[in-house]
């Protein structure tokens, strides 16, 4: 990884491993470090070596995030979405690499989020939430559920991050490009699918727009909190 070549542009750690992937000169491949030493990309033979993989794709995706759901290494590219094992209950190695394609929809440069089994991402037009999971129950088959179908309209202009709440009321934050935070009310379990927009100040002026969501757990533990940057003009000066 050089500036000439590129730096990779996703990272997720998984099975004890640090995964980078999507580089410029190398956009669809993926390193996985050694096992338990996140800093050694050292290549091997034996099962702890660290692993290098490149993606047999028709046309040339470049890997947009990285996400583990524990019992995949999810791989979301501009034209699909894949999964990465080592086989049934087997993990990753030098010598075992096993790839699947699981939908055809397309991400968007933005990290995904877990939730519970599921990978959330956002579809490559910026305008759909994605709950990408394999059901087991149903013949092993995969779906990439629409979170937007019923509020089209909430996502217009595209949305550029997201973060995830699951204490005290499960909700799914989506920055928009332009600056207003979409909120989704999220709970699968009971069917729970609403849409509401959170604006602060007139983001239309760019007198108070939304830049950046984080989102981690409270320090007394029974909780999350959200954390935003939000960029102001206050007397003609740009604070946040």
């Amino acid at each position: 990884w050089t500036a000439a070549n590129g730096y990779p542009g996703a990272v997720a750690l998984h099975d004890e491993r640090l995964y980078l992937a999507g580089t410029d000169d190398r956009p669809v491949t993926v390193w996985g470090s050694k096992a338990g030493v996140y800093d050694d990309m050292g290549r091997g033979v034996i099962a702890d070596d660290a692993v290098v993989y490149t993606l047999s794709v028709d046309q040339m995706n470049i890997i947009q995030w990285l996400a583990s759901t524990g019992n995949f290494l999810m791989v979301g590219n501009a034209g699909l979405e894949s999964r990465l094992t080592g086989g049934t209950d087997e993990p990753i190695t030098p010598s075992n690499v096993l790839v699947r394609d699981m939908t055809i929809h397309g991400s968007k440069k933005a990290k995904p989020i877990r939730v519970g089994k599921a990978v959330v991402f956002i579809q490559r037009a910026g305008r759909k939430l994605r709950k990408l999971r394999q059901d087991f129950d149903v013949d092993n088959t995969e779906e990439a559920q629409d979170l937007n179908r019923l509020s089209r309209d909430v996502t217009q202009g595209g949305l550029t991050q997201i973060s995830y709440a699951q204490e005290p009321d499960s909700q799914l934050y989506a920055v928009r490009g332009d600056g207003v935070l979409c909120v989704l009310t999220y709970k699968p379990d009971e069917e729970v699918l609403g849409w509401g927009r959170w604006v602060l100040g007139a983001p239309a002026t760019g007198s108070s727009v939304i830049e950046s969501i984080a989102t981690l757990p409270h320090p007394d533990g029974d909780r999350d909190q959200t954390w935003v940057s939000v960029k102001r003009t206050i007397n003609g000066v740009t604070v946040r």
